[in-house]
């Protein structure tokens, strides 16, 4: 497989796209519960799968006059649709509270905001 380059990636929320977006990351995680016996043999955990969790962190420059940005300050605490895009044809979609915003501002970076989502059920690869 050839490998892909980040340009004509994206990220949505809310039906709207992140427009000053330069990086998302999606964690796709699943528990697993200890049901070793005492009588298990050898030293080996033996563990099975439970639930399955996703996170997500889009990452913007920080715009003001970026209506949409503005618009997802207020949606803390909220479930929101997300649609991360892979390419153009390819993306992660599934919807997230949005749990956490950071903005970060540094003298010799660029002003950044992290937009933190927790899943509220399955993420689907398409």
């Amino acid at each position: 497989m050839a490998a892909l380059a980040g340009i004509g990636a994206s990220a949505s929320g809310a039906s709207t796209v992140i427009n000053e977006a330069s990086k998302w990351t999606l964690s796709i995680k699943n528990a697993v519960k200890d049901v070793t016996p005492f009588g298990a043999s050898g030293n080996w955990q033996i563990n099975i799968p439970t639930i399955n969790s996703w996170t997500c962190k889009v990452t913007a420059f920080i715009d003001g006059s970026d209506t949409e940005q503005v618009n997802l300050y207020s949606l803390i605490g909220t479930s929101v649709a997300l649609i991360l895009k892979v390419d153009g044809t390819h993306n992660f979609a599934g919807n997230g509270i949005l749990t956490g915003i950071d903005p970060s501002v540094d003298v010799q970076g660029a002003e950044t905001v992290d937009f933190s989502f927790t899943g509220t059920g399955q993420v689907a690869y398409t």
